[in-house]
């Protein structure tokens, strides 16, 4: 689960349950994680790819 950006540009990203992490952990466009890559991290979503597929994860935004 994607938990927040920070920063910009570059952007970084605090996301939630990665493969062999516990808590939170700080990742930049590039990162690879067992079998998932960070392939991009923008103003409010990011973009992870397994072999076989790709998410793309926004921040979750607040009742209004």
């Amino acid at each position: 689960a994607l938990a927040g950006i920070i920063g910009g540009p570059p952007w970084e990203a605090l996301v939630d349950g990665l493969p062999g992490k516990e808590g939170t952990t700080l990742v930049r466009r590039g990162d690879v994680f067992g079998e998932l890559t960070v392939r991009s991290i923008g103003r409010d979503s990011m973009v992870i790819q397994a072999a076989d597929t790709t998410w793309r994860l926004g921040v979750k935004q607040p009742w209004q």
